[in-house]
């Protein structure tokens, strides 16, 4: 317990240290500066450390588990893009957005690259987030208190992101706020997917989706508002905006709840199930709030 607390808060703290070396070295914030490393690589060395050292109990979840957990690989896939045509249709259709369109051929070279780039990214913090911080809370804590933590601290590690790192060009495509702003916004939203990537961490019992979903994230929600293949109008951003909106969030914390229901109601029926307990060699199904 003393490294969890201790890694929570050094994960938090080291957005705020790499923004203060950039400052001792008169660099200036960027997402190529030696800070935003520094914030990038800290809570993967410190979980990699925790883990070669056996501070941390939890297991890595590094089986792919392909055989028992293909749909949650395809559900992985299919998530993101769904919610970027939720998002176009919904703002198209009340008025409040345009779309461009996009030309999907150019498409797929332009995305295949940045993907394994953010594929190769995303090993890092899934294994942080949810390997370890799902992992390590999973058979001691609430679903809610899991929910809160690691949403919330995956939230505030990204702060120093928003208020530094991230160039304002890019933010005010996203939505024309301040920095303090905008952080609030998506931070708060960054909870709410939360739900959604523990559920389905649980129900695979394995990063690896988690990767690939936050991957396919990071390729076609962002690019979609700041390409300029969704034009959202001014002051609505924070309702309909993939990247920072509450109605895309709140379906994505939905469709979590949703997958909490499934997980809760395979535990209850395996428990209930006579063949549990009758047949020799099978071991007791894994209590409520354990990874499936």
């Amino acid at each position: 317990m003393n490294w969890f607390i201790g890694i929570t808060i050094v994960t938090l703290a080291s957005g705020w240290i790499g923004a203060g070396v950039n400052e001792l070295l008169g660099q200036p914030n960027s997402v190529d500066s030696l800070g935003s490393l520094i914030w990038l690589t800290t809570p993967f060395v410190l979980v990699v450390v925790a883990r070669v050292t056996k501070q941390v109990s939890a297991p890595g979840r590094w089986n792919p588990r392909f055989k028992q957990s293909w749909k949650w690989y395809v559900l992985a896939l299919l998530v993101y893009p769904a919610i970027c045509v939720f998002s176009s249709v919904a703002g198209v259709g009340s008025g409040i957005a345009t779309f461009n369109g996009i030309g999907f051929g150019a498409l797929s070279g332009a995305v295949a690259v940045p993907f394994i780039a953010m594929f190769v990214k995303n090993i890092c913090e899934e294994s942080v987030w949810r390997g370890f911080f799902v992992g390590e809370m999973d058979r001691r804590a609430s679903d809610w208190l899991v929910y809160a933590i690691s949403g919330g601290v995956w939230g505030l590690w990204h702060l120093p992101y928003y208020l530094f790192f991230l160039p304002e060009e890019q933010m005010r495509t996203v939505m024309d706020v301040s920095r303090p702003v905008f952080a609030l916004f998506a931070c708060g939203v960054m909870v709410l997917w939360g739900v959604l990537f523990a559920e389905l961490f649980r129900l695979a019992g394995s990063i690896w989706p988690l990767v690939l979903l936050h991957a396919v994230e990071d390729v076609t929600v962002n690019p979609l508002v700041m390409e300029g293949h969704l034009v959202i109008r001014p002051g609505f951003e924070w309702l309909i905006s993939p990247v920072v909106g509450i109605l895309p969030a709140l379906c994505l914390c939905g469709l979590g709840l949703v997958l909490r229901w499934c997980r809760v109601n395979r535990v209850r029926g395996s428990e209930s199930s006579p063949r549990s307990s009758s047949l020799p060699g099978v071991s007791e199904p894994v209590k409520q709030g354990s990874v499936a």
